[in-house]
């Protein structure tokens, strides 16, 4: 079925509806530019294809507001907090990064041994926009205190000190 007309909806947290703008013609290839104002911190929000009152497809992405792009290296860690009390087999760390092509993170013990690692290719054409990243580091059989370490070319980034403990269950 073809639809002539459908709408891309960007959702935010608690599903309230941030912009979105409605798309016209018969044409499979197409494609939207949406201002959306938002200026908060970054956000996971919901693009929602819909017609009809119908979602037809959707994916998550993460928004952030607009800001001017760095002159110099950037590299910040979102998720985990600093104090997190992490479980299970990996821990999911989140930042985002400018004007860096690769960056290592790191699952550290408190004397620097490190127990997990993983780089991360960023792929930023523009080397000045902000880009998200994602990376899951194995946990092991370690329980304590931790540093998550980011770096790039051998020059720390960001840390963070989180407490491993056994998985709920």
């Amino acid at each position: 079925t073809t639809l002539s007309q459908f709408e891309i909806v960007l959702v935010g947290p608690e599903a309230v509806p941030i912009a979105g703008t409605t798309i016209s013609g018969d044409s499979n290839d197409w494609q939207a530019d949406i201002t959306h104002g938002y200026a908060d911190d970054p956000v996971e929000i919901e693009i929602q294809a819909t017609a009809n009152g119908e979602v037809l497809d959707s994916v998550f992405i993460v928004l952030a507001g607009s800001m001017p792009s760095p002159q110099n290296p950037l590299t910040t860690l979102l998720q985990p907090l600093p104090g997190s009390q992490i479980g299970g087999d990996t821990v999911q760390v989140a930042g985002l990064t400018a004007r860096i092509d690769q960056i290592r993170v790191e699952l550290r013990q408190p004397d620097g041994t490190v127990m997990s690692a993983q780089s991360v290719q960023v792929y930023n054409p523009q080397q000045s926009d902000i880009i998200p990243w994602t990376a899951d580091l194995n946990l092991t059989d370690y329980r304590g205190t931790a540093n998550i370490v980011v770096h790039f070319d051998d020059d720390l980034t960001e840390s963070v000190q989180i407490d491993i403990v056994d998985a709920a269950g």
